[in-house]
């Protein structure tokens, strides 16, 4: 009986009849949010907002008598969300009768319609800069601790709306009508450029308001009394954050305090009962920044922070991939110093193999795990004996304070001089070293000191298996010559511990073609 009276109700003409006024054109004595004519609106949107959440028995029955309503009254309704909405009413007397938990409930109900209405979406921008600005202002509008309530219950729906409906283009399915599948879905470039109108093309900004409402949720709501409160507010704010950065809105330059809040809300919350979940996620949506980067700042932050310990203990309460690949990100990027440096400064460099994976996606053999780890520990003795920042001259006279204030490398990267003239008064003595460890070319985005420290990785890798260099040698079919030949040796350093990449003859010793070449 209450099914079918709903369903009259929304056929009525009569129906949410007081919505149909422009709350634009009425003059300014509304705005305070106490007329007869808003109350009533107020109303109105409440009643639409209770009929779009429609039970799963009553589903079939409402459907297309709910759409119809919503088709014809959706110019209202978007005004007079927008006429509510805190945008426009915060730092005002009337923001605490603003009634925020029916706009952010209904704005985020509407966009359950989006597969059914996608044409409504398409032509109103503006819904969508009502539901951003929401998700991304929630912590401004709502005052907390007095409000902790509502905010819980409008963030989650605001969540829900954002990451399962608002970013997505609709799918057609095989009888051609529009419906909302999750699976396949491609973003709605239309509305990435309304979520970066709200934040005026502000993309680190956005970052930033994402990763520092994460910590507020986390502080407010999830730690409590030990455990992880049973809702998902906090995940959905890290998932968020996880696709922007993979797949959204991808920045080159990740603020370092968005690196750090992520760091921090893993370490806070791993410990507790029903955390490592939540850390995940977390640590995935680390993972892409680190991917999406321009350069490997990102990874050295959340290296210097402690996220590597966070990682293998998150790999041994949970074995899942997405651990193993942060993991397997971290390792290939130990052939840069900073990755090095920020490695061997947390402390737990020697424990990265355990939680590796290979292909079959299972844990690598106990000999392929100690191979990779005496990998990074020779790597790191490396740095430690190289890298030195002190002035090379002997004799230099500044104090080790001054001479930290102006050091600059030398071109072979290989010492540090506090002033030219140490330089030039130890040049007789460094110029052989210094022509030696000149790198000759490059190829691709490197930097001059990750391709100085390449090379000495790569004469220390030849060293240690020469007798695999020469076995390989005696296998290539070549004739013994009058004078000693020349061979070529290249090593591949995309896979842990670097391995022979081809043996080939360049010719002999006395030859053009034997001399090396620049690469």
């Amino acid at each position: 009986m209450q099914t079918i009276f709903v369903k009259q109700a929304l056929q009525s003409k009569t129906f949410l009849a007081d919505l149909k006024i422009d709350p634009f054109a009425l003059d300014s004595s509304h705005w305070d949010l106490r007329s007869s004519a808003v109350n009533r609106a107020l109303t109105n949107l409440e009643a639409v907002e209770e009929v779009l959440v429609i039970p799963e028995a009553h589903f079939e029955l409402l459907l297309q008598p709910v759409l119809n309503c919503v088709r014809d009254l959706w110019p209202s309704i978007v005004s007079w969300l927008d006429f509510f909405h805190p945008m426009h009413h915060n730092g005002t007397q009337r923001m605490q009768r603003t009634p925020l938990e029916t706009v952010t409930c209904l704005i985020s109900s509407l966009f359950t319609l989006k597969g059914s209405l996608p044409d409504l979406f398409a032509d109103t921008p503006r819904i969508y800069r009502l539901l951003f600005d929401l998700l991304v202002r929630f912590d401004v509008y709502f005052d907390m601790p007095r409000m902790s309530a509502m905010l819980h219950k409008c963030v989650g729906r605001l969540g829900y709306a954002v990451l399962g409906y608002a970013l997505w283009t609709p799918n057609k399915d095989l009888e051609g009508g529009e419906t909302m599948q999750m699976e396949n879905r491609t973003e709605d470039l239309a509305v990435l450029h309304a979520l970066l109108e709200v934040v005026r093309y502000r993309r680190r900004f956005l970052y930033r308001r994402i990763a520092s409402q994460a910590h507020i949720l986390l502080r407010h709501f999830v730690l409590r009394g030990g455990a992880i409160g049973d809702d998902n507010n906090l995940h959905n704010q890290l998932e968020l954050l996880r696709g922007l950065a993979n797949r959204f809105v991808p920045i080159y330059d990740c603020p370092r305090e968005v690196v750090l809040r992520l760091v921090q809300i893993t370490q806070e919350i791993l410990t507790v009962a029903g955390g490592p979940a939540i850390a995940l996620t977390a640590i995935t949506a680390l993972h892409a920044m680190w991917r999406s980067s321009g350069d490997r700042r990102s990874l050295v932050w959340s290296l210097r922070a402690g996220v590597l310990p966070a990682i293998l203990t998150l790999r041994g309460v949970q074995p899942i991939r997405h651990a193993a690949n942060s993991l397997g990100t971290i390792s290939l990027g130990a052939m840069s110093v900073d990755v090095l440096r920020a490695l061997d400064s947390s402390g737990r460099a020697l424990d990265i193999a355990g939680g590796l994976l290979g292909l079959d996606d299972k844990p690598l053999d106990k000999k392929i795990q100690a191979e990779v780890n005496q990998n990074l520990r020779d790597r790191i003795a490396l740095i430690r004996s190289l890298y030195k920042k002190t002035c090379a001259y002997g004799q230099c006279t500044s104090t080790v304070e001054q001479a930290r204030a102006t050091l600059r490398r030398c071109s072979c990267q290989t010492v540090c001089y506090c002033c030219k003239q140490c330089q030039r008064r130890d040049w007789f003595t460094h110029w052989r070293a210094c022509r030696e460890n000149q790198v000759i070319g490059t190829v691709g985005d490197i930097t001059p000191l990750d391709a100085h420290f390449l090379m000495l990785c790569g004469r220390a890798r030849l060293r240690s298996i020469v007798p695999d260099v020469l076995a390989e040698i005696s296998r290539l079919p070549v004739a013994i010559p009058d004078v000693p030949l020349c061979f070529h040796v290249g090593l591949e350093f995309s896979v842990i511990p670097p391995v022979i990449a081809e043996v080939r003859v360049t010719g002999a010793s006395d030859t053009p073609e034997a001399m090396p070449e620049t690469s």
